[in-house]
């Protein structure tokens, strides 16, 4: 697995590449073929969480920061228009459960549109917390989306918030 030290930016790899970003200060390897997208992340207060980026599906990407007992998941796709979300629960999961956190917190604000099997992984990783004694949070949502939630009755399952610091803790 390659590991890459980011400072400023993400450089994300093509999608079959089976990277995992970190902010942490180690060895750093790389290759030709990555490309860097301008995502900046910064660290307030000077505290340095655990933040993490990885492909979590074909065309979905994940920067995942892990702060206490909670962590915050903010999904993303790699281009304009999303791709199914199929198999994003898996990848999710493997990194809760590694962590031992089972208070997640999805930051929406990079999806713009909702597509049905994203609402499905949504459904499926709310129901592996929950079993787990968990639970799944979702701030940041654009209208579009919260309407899509409301639509389908998700939001009655699917606790929303505006954004990372409305989401109780």
């Amino acid at each position: 697995m390659h590991r890459i030290a980011c400072f400023g930016f993400l450089a994300t790899p093509p999608i079959a590449s089976p990277l995992v970003h970190t902010n942490s200060n180690t060895a750093l390897a790389a290759s030709a073929s990555f490309r860097a997208y301008q995502r900046p992340f910064s660290f307030e207060g000077g505290d340095m969480a655990e933040t993490q980026t990885m492909c979590v599906g074909d065309g979905w990407w994940a920067t995942l920061e892990h702060e206490g007992d909670r962590l915050y998941v903010r999904p993303y796709p790699e281009g304009d228009q999303p791709t199914p979300a199929l198999g994003l629960v898996e990848r999710l999961w493997a990194a809760i459960d590694e962590r031992g956190v089972r208070d997640v917190v999805l930051e929406m604000d990079d999806v713009a549109f909702l597509p049905s099997s994203l609402m499905g992984e949504l459904v499926r990783l709310h129901k592996r917390l929950a079993t787990h004694s968990g639970q799944l949070r979702l701030s940041g949502l654009h209208e579009q989306c919260a309407d899509a939630l409301h639509i389908t009755r998700l939001d009655q399952v699917l606790p929303t918030f505006p954004g990372r610091g409305a989401a109780p803790g």
